[in-house]
């Protein structure tokens, strides 16, 4: 059993490399981005689709796709989501799991030009990615995150525009999450440590075999 726990945290440790290191890390083998502090991944992939017609159900069928394959080992991702405002305003900027993701690589990034993918290009005013979220009193438009000022902006399906795209996340655990639950595992061991000197050092009754 003292063997036990660290066996499990090390195990812990290699199955996600991710909550040892920087808060975001990209995978270069699947190009999977986890935003560990917000407790996300994301397949950024998804930004080469240049065109906004026929949102969302382009979309879908590529994250279906990727459920299907169990992309990067997981069958659970999906579009990211935001609350819009209810009076069609754009939701504010740091908002939504996009609005994370920004923060997060204005954060890891000194240099802007480093973000993967090109997320700051210039077209169209910066790379815009969808979210899930439609615009209220707008037929046909959902919100999306310009990556190149972090605003929201409300996008017309049934028009072409350059550099407006997709991408897909899923939850992953927070670090703090992981530690409670090793933390755990560490009180479970002691105690069972605890039962088993206690058990040995009793003395068996007379006339019993030890």
């Amino acid at each position: 059993m003292k063997s036990f726990v660290p066996a499990v945290a090390l195990a812990f440790c290699v199955l996600h490399p991710d909550l040892a290191t920087a808060a975001v890390s990209l995978d270069p083998t699947t190009n999977v981005l986890t935003d560990s502090d917000a407790g996300r991944m994301w397949v950024l992939d998804g930004i080469g689709f240049c065109c906004s017609y026929a949102f969302p159900g382009f979309a879908n069928d590529w994250v279906s796709g990727l459920n299907q394959q169990s992309f990067a080992g997981y069958a659970d991702w999906r579009l990211p989501t935001v609350v819009a405002p209810t009076n069609g305003s754009a939701p504010p900027q740091a908002s939504g799991e996009l609005g994370q993701l920004f923060q997060s690589l204005t954060v890891a990034y000194a240099d802007r030009n480093d973000w993967p993918f090109g997320l700051v290009a210039t077209d169209y005013g910066g790379r815009i990615i969808y979210s899930d979220a439609p615009v209220p009193g707008l037929p046909a438009n959902y919100w999306g995150l310009n990556f190149g000022d972090g605003e929201y902006k409300a996008v017309n399906v049934n028009n072409a525009y350059a550099w407006v795209g997709v991408m897909a996340v899923r939850p992953v655990p927070e670090p703090g999450t992981w530690a409670l639950l090793l933390a755990g595992l560490g009180l479970i061991g002691a105690c069972a440590s605890r039962s088993n000197r206690e058990t040995n050092g009793r003395s068996a009754p007379v006339g019993e075999p030890v």
